[in-house]
């Protein structure tokens, strides 16, 4: 598995994007975006 250093920008950004839209603090957010991303690629998004 590669993960460069874009890709962990671009988590980390995510990340803050869903604590604000979701009002939560930074581990819940965390944990937030990466039910999504399951949700997503489960339903073939």
């Amino acid at each position: 598995m590669q993960i460069g250093v874009e890709d962990v920008i671009a988590f980390k950004i995510g990340i803050n994007q869903a604590a604000k839209h979701y009002n939560l603090p930074f581990v819940s957010s965390t944990r937030r975006l990466i039910d999504d991303i399951k949700i997503d690629k489960t339903s073939g998004l």
